[in-house]
């Protein structure tokens, strides 16, 4: 019908309107010219999300809702009305060519122009812009990068390339009036950002995200991306203890009882750091869901602008830093506490504190029951010493060792009133009878097992790091800690499970190695929207966030959950990518 217009009318913007009430894939057979824009809307709810976008963008059209959950017109639509009745030129182009006049090779590298068709010409040094018809008090932000421009060229930037703009008058309107509003700003190499073109570049930024999130292929991305941050993680690990063990090995070599003595309290350390990790957790864990009960917002520092890539890696950088130093920290205080003379009333503090409900309590001032802790404690070592430096390793012995110790403890801290603490005592003899058993009778090696207590160290030190970061707005670093704290615990069930259960341990890893690259989509689209100005899109992908981790905390069995969350918000993040698509500015919200 359109191309069938009188020649008088031909002048005239033609466009196609499509509205859906209906969820029919039926729209995608029809022959729709692309000739002319195709702008598609929907009833809330009532259509086909992908369908009508797609038709909308393959004509640089716009998307969006046609009402909304009052059953009111949206301001989408009404804009968009207003803008076809508005239209003042058409078939722009925009034309940036560099200049000839240099010989250094200035060219052009990149081009930021939304769903609008551009190409390269003249080796790239000329690049044009398909923007098409523009309406009254439009405005479009493009985005354009060079290569080889020189330090000595700041004063002279302007002359290293020009602009063009050409169009069509489409109501008796002269295109001069559209050349004498073009305008050209730049950041600066001097550093110094403008931030018109820093919003823009977030604009893109969050647009690449958001068209990720709402790619119906984005769970194959996030799949080949799990084993891409498990290797990070892992490399990270075996820095960290190659470093540690560098330093038990140059110990050893120092003091040659160093991993004698190591091998008799290394399990106290990891009982007791096991027990002091898990408490930490259930804290933690309790705070999150209560958290997540009050919804309370959490508040997020937003830096002007910076890539992705080197955040990342500055984020890596600085947990990997902060890991060595905590451990080599640990490692320097149980290399004085083992060649302390007190050593085992500081055990025996550190065993009643942890086992006990209290945390700390009558029990713990208790001198008398301290005191027989400290003496059974210090009998069953003195006979362990025995066994470690005797030709033959009793594997019986020292369990009975380790049984009868657990179970004179118990007994009198049971006497004592504290039936908490007795209880734990009496669950010690499978635990540490079984470890203790392993080192005296070689069935593992002390470096080996120190690494497993600095794992579990580096766990605690995770998960509380994790906490900190996140109450101090910096939510991007803390999920960063969190996928490390899961690796850990990842490596940590695989050394204590039998061998047919790491494909379950792998899946698991991999479910929730999946959310936590969702969530981080959301939390960097987030970022990114705040600095653009986008303060809905920002609100919206913080709370997307948000209930991901309220269902994760409250319902770990749902790692589907973030599919459910994409869907609800697809309609709202494919009518903003339409709408940025467009690289129209000011936002229409």
């Amino acid at each position: 019908m359109l191309d069938n217009r009188p020649q008088e009318e031909k002048n005239r913007m033609g466009v196609i309107i499509v509205i859906s009430d209906n969820h029919n894939n039926s729209i995608f057979m029809e022959a729709l010219s692309t000739n002319y824009n195709i702008h598609a809307f929907g009833f809330n709810g009532m259509h086909n999300v992908r369908a009508m976008y797609n038709i909308a963008s393959r004509s640089n059209g716009i998307y969006d809702l046609l009402n909304d959950d009052r059953n009111l017109i949206t301001g989408a639509f009404i804009s968009c009305m207003n803008k076809i009745t508005s239209i003042i030129v058409l078939g722009t182009e925009v034309d940036i060519i560099c200049s000839s006049s240099r010989s250094s090779g200035v060219a052009l590298s990149a081009i930021e122009c939304g769903q609008f068709k551009s190409f390269f010409i003249d080796n790239v040094r000329k690049s044009t812009i398909m923007v098409g018809a523009l309406h009254a008090t439009s405005v479009k932000n493009f985005l354009f990068y060079m290569d080889h421009v020189r330090e000595d060229d700041q004063e002279n930037f302007f002359k290293l390339f020009t602009v063009h703009v050409r169009c069509l008058p489409a109501r008796n309107t002269v295109d001069e009036k559209l050349n004498n509003q073009l305008e050209v700003i730049w950041n600066g190499i001097d550093g110094q950002n403008n931030d018109d073109v820093v919003a823009s570049i977030a604009h893109v930024a969050a647009a690449e995200i958001i068209t990720r999130i709402t790619d119906p292929n984005y769970d194959q991305e996030l799949m080949e991306r799990v084993s891409r941050e498990m290797k990070m993680m892992q490399d990270i690990i075996l820095r960290v203890m190659v470093k540690i063990n560098g330093n038990l090995e140059y110990v050893d070599r120092a003091n040659p009882t160093y991993n004698e003595k190591l091998a008799q309290r290394l399990p106290w350390e990891m009982f007791l750091k096991a027990y002091e990790y898990k408490r930490a957790a259930e804290k933690v864990l309790a705070e999150r869901k209560e958290l997540a009960k009050t919804a309370q917002r959490r508040i997020f520092q937003h830096s002007k602008i910076s890539n992705t890539h080197h955040e990342h890696a500055g984020y890596t950088t600085l947990m990997e830093e902060s890991l060595a130093r905590e451990l080599q920290e640990m490692q320097a205080n149980l290399l004085r506490e083992i060649f302390d003379p007190n050593y085992f009333i500081k055990l025996v503090d550190r065993l009643v504190r942890v086992l006990s409900p209290e945390g700390s309590g009558a029990s713990t001032r208790d001198a008398s029951m301290r005191h027989k802790f400290t003496l059974v404690i210090e009998n069953m070592e003195a006979n362990l010493s025995g066994l470690i430096n005797g030709p033959t390793n009793n594997k019986q012995l020292v369990e009975q060792l380790v049984s009868n110790m657990c179970n004179s403890c118990s007994n009198h801290a049971r006497a004592h009133g504290n039936v908490r603490l007795a209880m734990e005592m009496e669950k010690m003899n499978i635990h540490l009878g079984k470890e203790m058993v392993m080192l005296i009778c070689r069935q593992i090696i002390v470096p080996v097992y120190y690494k497993n207590i600095m794992a579990r160290s580096a766990m605690l030190t995770c998960l509380t790091d994790s906490e900190s970061k996140r109450a101090n707005g910096n939510a991007l670093y803390a999920l960063t800690i969190e996928k490390m704290e899961m690796t850990l615990v990842m490596e940590m069930d695989k050394m204590e499970a039998n061998p047919e259960r790491t494909d379950k341990i792998d899946s698991t890893y991999n479910e929730k190695m999946v959310v936590l690259l969702v969530r981080e989509m959301f939390l960097k689209a987030s970022k990114y929207a705040e600095v653009a100005g986008e303060s809905r899109l920002s609100r919206e992908m913080e709370d997307m966030e948000d209930s991901l981790v309220y269902k994760v905390t409250t319902d770990p069995d749902y790692p589907d959950y973030y599919k459910k969350v994409v869907s609800n918000k697809l309609s709202y993040m494919l009518s903003w990518l339409s709408f940025r698509g467009s690289c129209e500015q000011p936002p229409y919200y």
